[in-house]
């Protein structure tokens, strides 16, 4: 292939060559040799030569996959492992009796409870409260129209409805009914699910983009009078929805105790307790609901086998720190303090620290009142103080796996490898692994070491702390010159430990919806819940095979990371995670207010025109500055250092027709009007239409040669009389032959148009 490099055969010469052209070479180089037979010794020597330069002719020649690999990194691409597959578990009470203190009074679920999809096991990513309150009414009451009662969509998700119906306007409201006053002292999580969209990890959201004051307000129903219904605002602690624009979780905070009342809007007699959510500022889009739920919890496809939380210490005596991990109640859990060197330093378990002495490391292991696990410090009277400002880490692992995070000893020898027990034909989630190294002070006391994970130990040097650690659980460490040797431990006991290990990923927790039931090793009070996922698990992936990485490759190579030309900004602008945008136009050289575009223009400027999704029809939708913000901070790294970058809103141009058709004698005068109305309003819209006809162009003006043609091609039309174009919007003008020149961020939409039919 012509402009391609000419790759050279390395391995151009056979083992019979070779050993032929040494024989030739004999006589000239020494006369005296005349036994060139295979029994002489010196034939012997040529031929084992011969075999050593093929041997590194065909090494030297091959490609194998660890060139490959390095090749990747070298163009920063690495092999991607096993992907998790995630989905979130609806919990419920399974009947109405008698429950537990603990659950009667608000449960937290641990970080960590697992759940099993027949023999998949899932995990929990979050400590979340359970409340027993049921939601058992779902009104939508659109302003100025009758309310609606989408309860039975709301429980079979997969049956969309609109939150405050299909305009969303100002005054609408969403009341949501429940059957038990929800606790007003606690935070209230509530989980929302859009159509169309994931329930995303709201950590991950741009929370300064979407800054400003929300457009929905929330409050609570209370009783002032047997006849008067009261509605007190509530705190809105958290939005990771952004006013319904995304899937994710609500938190509210009532601050004052509900009453049950009758909701007329409810169109029954039952008592509830009531929520109501009010839009109260035009919102960006269309709220479309496929389920809005209490007791969700995310979970992921995995199985923690060891992890540790940290806290900080104050210095203060009685020092106590809450658990919120699933892994303390059925585990094994070890508690180490950071040292002034900053190793850490393991403390002792005691079942009380009465009786403890003053300087004893040591710690208890308690409950509160709702029965939680706490990790209690001496007051220095009974029991060491934690220093101020030191790090208090606590260690949970599977009691069966306690005895294997203990892995080795190390000797002082270069390349040191140990190997993992448990993981073995098991996907490692080698993001989560972290191990410990100890050493022996001076007066004996252990002190553990973290070490840190890298892909290769190809860029460590000689002072380096780190590991790297295959698929099939193999740990190495460095040579000394590549990564620091550990020392030899001086004692018999294992001197590496596993601090944090996942295990999980793979398309095999892709499960459908409703196939996780249970709980896997229930706590005490689980009986009284049941579990299901009311959508299927997505994300899983088997690790990427060397084939799929070079046709990433190949695909990435192709996105822009550069901002250059326009096509380069509209292409990175559709690609903003958890943006809907409907369109985009990039102008170079532009200004907004800028006339005669493009023979007037500015140097060294790019104007961004973005317009968001909407779900109205018939609808112009502008974006919120926090909307254009959002859009410029993501632009920002990618644009040129000397370019001027403006993001701005469309202007909206209403373009009106009016004409004279005239049509045959047999045709309906009602319904040709009809027809050529809703031609122009399909041409002259903005956005795509449903049958992916391109919605009109930004800056496109419109020509009355268009619209005459337009008409002249429908059937029934035998040709237009009289045609004429009106415009109203910012910047729009009528020339001299009568057409329409609108900017070049406008965009076009028509109503009203008026038609006149007459028969030839």
């Amino acid at each position: 292939m012509k402009g391609m490099l000419h790759v050279p055969d390395l391995d151009d010469r056979t083992f019979e060559q070779m050993v032929d052209q040494g024989c030739r070479k004999i006589p000239a180089l020494y006369p005296a040799w005349t036994d060139e037979n295979y029994h002489d010794p010196g034939i012997t020597l040529v031929e084992l030569l011969a075999w050593l330069v093929e041997m590194q002719q065909y090494y030297l020649d091959r490609i194998t996959p660890k060139h490959e690999q390095k090749m990747l990194k070298l163009l920063g691409v690495a092999q991607k492992e096993a992907a998790v597959a995630h989905t979130s578990v609806l919990i419920s009470w399974k009947s109405k009796q008698p429950l537990t203190d603990s659950l009667s009074n608000g449960w937290v679920l641990p970080r960590g409870t697992p759940f099993l999809a027949e023999d998949v096991r899932f995990e929990s990513q979050k400590s979340a409260p359970l409340v027993k309150a049921k939601l058992t009414k779902v009104i939508v009451h659109p302003a100025g129209a009758k309310a609606n009662d989408v309860t039975v969509h709301n429980d079979h998700p997969g049956i969309p409805y609109y939150a405050f119906g299909p305009q969303a306007q100002q005054g609408s409201i969403l009341y949501l009914g429940f059957d038990s006053p929800l606790p007003f002292t606690e935070e209230i999580e509530i989980i929302i699910k859009r159509h169309l969209e994931k329930i995303a990890d709201s950590m991950e959201k741009d929370e300064e983009a979407y800054g400003a004051p929300s457009k929905l307000l929330w409050s609570s129903g209370r009783k002032e009078t047997s006849q008067v219904i009261a509605w007190a605002p509530l705190e809105v602690v958290a939005d990771h929805t952004h006013g319904f624009n995304h899937s994710g979780a609500l938190i509210l905070r009532l601050g004052q105790e509900m009453s049950a009342h009758v909701l007329p809007e409810a169109g029954d007699d039952i008592l509830r307790y009531w929520l109501r959510c009010m839009v109260v500022d035009e919102l960006e889009s269309v709220p479309r609901f496929e389920q809005i739920s209490l007791n969700t919890v995310p979970v992921a496809h995995c199985e923690t086998l060891s992890t540790y939380v940290t806290f900080l210490s104050t210095g203060q005596p009685d020092q106590r720190f809450a658990l919120q991990e699933y892994l303390a109640y059925k585990g094994q859990v070890d508690v180490q303090v950071q040292t002034a060197d900053g190793a850490w330093q393991s403390w002792k378990e005691k079942q009380s620290l009465d009786y403890v002495g003053d300087d004893v490391p040591a710690y208890a292991i308690v409950k509160d009142d709702a029965g939680r696990r706490q990790i209690r410090f001496g007051n220095g009277r009974e029991g060491r103080i934690p220093p101020a400002g030191r790090q208090i880490r606590v260690i949970l692992c599977q009691k069966d796996f306690y005895e294997s995070c203990f892995i080795g000893r190390t000797n002082g020898l270069a390349c040191q490898f140990f190997y993992v027990e448990k993981i073995e034909r098991q996907n490692l989630i080698k993001k989560s692994f972290q191990l410990q190294v100890a050493r022996l002070d001076r007066d004996g006391t252990w002190c553990w070491e973290d070490w840190h994970r890298v892909d290769n130990l190809d860029a460590s040097s000689p002072e380096d702390k780190h590991y790297a650690i295959s698929d099939s659980g193999v740990i190495q460490f460095g040579d000394g010159e590549r990564g620091k040797i550990p020392s030899a431990f001086p004692r018999i006991e294992m001197n590496i430990r596993i601090i944090s290990c996942q295990i999980g990923g793979g398309k095999a927790g892709n499960v459908k919806a409703h196939q996780i039931t249970r709980f896997d090793q229930p706590l005490a009070g689980w009986q009284h819940l049941q579990v299901t996922n009311p959508y299927g698990a997505k994300g899983g992936a088997d690790k990427e095979t060397l084939e799929q990485a070079k046709v990433r490759l190949l695909n990435e190579l192709h996105k822009p990371t550069r901002a250059v030309t326009a096509e380069d900004y509209e292409e990175i602008v559709r690609a903003i995670p958890d943006l809907s945008v409907a369109k985009v136009k990039g102008l170079p050289l532009y200004r907004e207010g800028l006339k005669n575009y493009p023979v007037n223009r500015v140097h060294g400027l790019m104007t961004i025109v973005v317009v968001p999704q909407s779900n109205r029809p018939d609808h112009c939708p502008m974006p919120s500055d926090k909307y254009l913000k959002r859009v410029r901070n993501h632009l920002e790294p990618y644009r040129l250092i000397t370019t001027e970058l403006h993001v701005i809103a469309p202007v909206y141009i209403k373009v009106t027709v009016a004409a004279q058709v005239m049509v045959e004698a047999t045709t309906l005068p009602h319904r040709i009007d009809e027809e050529i109305k809703d031609m122009l309003k399909e041409l002259l819209r903005p956005f795509d239409g449903e049958r992916r006809q391109e919605g009109w162009q930004f800056g496109r003006a419109v020509y009355l040669s268009d619209i005459m043609s337009a008409i002249n091609r429908m059937k029934e039309v035998a040709f237009v009389t009289d045609l004429q174009l009106h415009a109203e919007g910012p910047g729009a003008v009528k020339n001299g032959e009568g057409d329409i020149l609108i900017p070049p961020h406008g965009l076009v939409f028509s109503e009203n148009h008026e038609i006149q039919i007459k028969f030839r």
